[in-house]
């Protein structure tokens, strides 16, 4: 029985979805019904979109900790991450009047995000920290900022040691995640394409462990069109949300 429970991710984990709550929520449930996750739990959903997969590996060890400190023991916290697309990076801004290049106006202080961003405590929403001006500012590639040397490999490389990061740190605190992903195509990029010369990114995949690597929530989905599980943007309905919790549920209990 878990006595913890951590999810991570883009818009595709959101605790609140579009259209009513998503997996986080319902996987959430479900293991409290089936006496999976212990009555006297803690959680914490990190789940934000546009977020990328180093502010994901991030929120997930910062939630992770908050367990920890809390004397919860690593073997009994559950930890589902859904890395998102590689090209989503997050740059570390550290004052509000700070002007984009080729825009020449002042970032929004809403477009920061932390690694404390997700409000959400055993499902319920609570501020856990105080807004600031500074924070990591999210981009999609390509993007405003022109960021002349970003490319698939870099993308790649840089999400595979974000990965190696969060499985170093969960394995030295006893912890198993678990991982999905919003695309399969960014799956069969960290974990199958042969990308640039090999010496810059092998010994990164030689090192992730798969036997925890689930099926990516798009793909999943896809097999259950007739149930229309997603919505007009392409991101999980409320529906696909409850598809996916129960697939999700069925293989945790099975791996």
């Amino acid at each position: 029985m878990y006595k913890g429970l951590v999810t991570s991710g883009c818009s595709f984990s959101l605790w609140h979805s579009v259209d009513g709550n998503g997996w986080p929520y319902y996987l959430q449930q479900q293991l409290l019904s089936d006496s999976i996750l212990s009555e006297d739990f803690d959680s914490f959903h990190r789940g934000l979109g546009g977020n990328g997969n180093m502010l994901i590996a991030r929120n997930t060890m910062e939630a992770i900790s908050r367990l920890l400190d809390k004397d919860i023991k690593g073997e009994d916290i559950l930890c589902v991450v859904e890395w998102s697309g590689t090209n989503r990076h997050q740059f570390f801004i550290d004052k509000a009047s700070f002007y984009l290049s080729t825009k020449s106006k002042e970032v929004p202080e809403d477009l920061y995000q932390y690694d404390v961003g997700i409000r959400f405590e055993d499902g319920k929403y609570k501020d856990l920290s105080e807004p600031k001006r500074n924070g990591y500012y999210l981009v999609n590639q390509p993007s405003d900022l022109n960021l002349k040397f970003q490319s698939h490999i870099n993308d790649v490389i840089e999400s595979l040691w974000n990965w190696t990061t969060l499985q170093n740190y969960c394995e030295v605190n006893n912890i198993k995640p678990y991982y999905t992903f919003m695309f399969e195509h960014d799956k069969e990029m960290l974990l199958d394409d042969d990308i640039g010369d090999p010496w810059a990114w092998k010994y990164l995949r030689d090192n992730i462990v798969t036997d925890n690597v689930l099926t990516s929530i798009t793909k999943y989905l896809k097999s259950f069109k007739r149930f229309k599980p997603f919505m007009d943007d392409g991101h999980p309905s409320l529906r696909g949300h409850k598809i996916f919790s129960n697939y999700l549920k069925k293989s945790l209990t099975n791996i």
